[in-house]
């Protein structure tokens, strides 16, 4: 476990901290829930440092979740979770491990990264405008709102993927523990985001497709309301694939 109860009880309240601001922004918290049981399992896979007082970073970390909370800002929270979790340790990437971890825990992105969302669809509308464009269709563009033939199709907020955009970093965290060595397990995780993008713009060209076949209803009903699960999926199946292919040159290294 976290090395002292002292340390563990900072951890909770932090990360109570940061939960309790997201709320207030209305984040979807549920998600969250594989990243806090991930963080636990992970903790008690690495050598922990022996105990020690806290002293000023444990302080520094208490005044970042409680500037946080004051502000309705989720991710001086997770900064500060990420700080509490990696003194922890004393070998470099445990201390990264478990910092990737409880930033992961607090919900931030959902809450505070507006920028990150905007990105995803605005990337998303426009990779998908070329797709469709390669296939020949007739398709324009204004922003975030497409016109496939005479489908409209917008690529509002619910198109983001923010709200299972950690959840789908989670999954490849997990995944990606299976690699021994460093710089393969740096090179993981660093094309997580990536993947979590490809499988966000996949969805919204699966939702174009349906409503140019089935009809608007269709891409608005069922699969856009589980299009969130088929997100994690696609990213976990992906990373799977990646972190594969990077364990199979481990081995043969």
């Amino acid at each position: 476990m976290i090395a002292g109860w002292r340390s563990l009880l900072l951890l909770v309240i932090i990360l109570a901290a940061g939960w309790l601001a997201a709320a207030n922004a209305g984040a979807a918290l549920w998600e969250q829930l594989a990243a806090m049981v991930a963080l636990v399992m992970v903790v008690r896979r690495v050598a922990p440092a022996p105990p020690g007082p806290i002293g000023a970073w444990g302080a520094t970390a208490l005044a970042l979740a409680g500037v946080g909370l004051v502000l309705g800002w989720a991710w001086p929270a997770a900064l500060a979770a990420a700080l509490t979790a990696g003194q922890t340790q004393r070998e470099s990437l445990a201390k990264w491990k478990l910092a990737l971890w409880a930033i992961l825990s607090v919900p931030w992105l959902a809450a505070d990264a507006g920028a990150v969302g905007w990105f995803f669809r605005l990337s998303g509308a426009w990779a998908t405008e070329g797709i469709f464009h390669g296939m020949g269709f007739a398709v324009t563009r204004q922003g975030t709102w497409l016109r496939v033939e005479d489908q409209p199709l917008a690529v509002d907020a619910a198109c983001a993927g923010i709200d299972t955009l950690q959840s789908t970093l989670v999954a490849g965290l997990w995944i990606a523990e299976s690699l021994r060595t460093p710089r393969h397990w740096w090179l993981g995780v660093a094309v997580l985001p990536l993947l979590a993008w490809f499988a966000n713009t996949l969805r919204i060209f699966m939702l174009g497709a349906l409503a140019l076949t089935s009809g608007y209803e269709s891409a608005t009903g069922w699969f856009h309301a589980w299009g969130g699960l088929a997100v994690i999926i696609t990213v976990f199946l992906l990373a799977a694939g990646w972190v594969g292919w990077l364990r199979r040159r481990e081995v043969a290294a």
